[in-house]
């Protein structure tokens, strides 16, 4: 089964969060994971963060965004993927779908 994975999800593989059980279930269970290449940098923000904040160590997140890119089947290139998302977020909206939502 495929999984597109949310980096706020991934975040949760390598430091201690609320749902991290949960997000590494599906490390474990042999999905085939796909996510956006943006996840790269939005997985080493937030871990950067994490770093200031004191909640996790340079080390362990330096080793994480190592590990990270290796966990996916398919890293989507962005320019694959916009305009359908753009598409996708227009036609909700002409349909009277809630827009508070990201695609």
């Amino acid at each position: 089964m495929n999984l597109i994975i949310d980096a706020s999800v991934a975040v949760k593989w390598f430091v201690e969060e609320a749902g991290r059980d949960l997000a590494c279930d599906v490390l474990r269970d042999g999905f085939d994971l796909f996510a956006p290449d943006l996840a790269l940098v939005e997985v080493a923000n937030a871990l950067r963060n994490k770093v200031r904040l004191g909640l996790a160590k340079y080390e362990q997140a330096r080793a994480s965004l190592t590990i990270f890119p290796g966990l996916f089947s398919r890293l989507v290139p962005q320019i694959e993927t916009f305009r359908e998302a753009f598409a996708l977020r227009l036609s909700d909206w002409k349909s009277g779908l809630p827009t508070n939502t990201m695609v």
